[in-house]
């Protein structure tokens, strides 16, 4: 996982969610106590091609949109499931 620090946010304010997604992929991940694997099989994937997702935010790349969409449904509906744990 990636170390988080406040130079991990620095220059994020004018980045897509497309853009934001994979490069927060492994920390959101990691919060939610999900392997790559796990997130794979909830999004209908490859592991390794989640690792590839996370390659892209690595490089500051974008998501393509069905991706992102499909990634953003399984973030959301864990959301709606817990939503006292999940305040923002």
């Amino acid at each position: 996982m990636m170390e988080v620090s406040i130079e991990t946010f620095l220059g994020d304010e004018n980045r897509t969610p497309q853009e934001l997604l994979p490069k927060y992929l492994p920390i959101v991940r990691s919060c939610l106590g999900w392997t790559a694997d796990e997130l794979a099989k909830r999004i209908g994937v490859a592991r390794t091609t989640v690792t590839a997702f996370e390659k892209v935010g690595k490089d500051g790349g974008t998501l393509d949109l069905m991706p992102y969409l499909a990634i953003r449904k399984v973030f959301d509906d864990e959301i709606a499931k817990y939503p006292d744990e999940t305040e923002v």
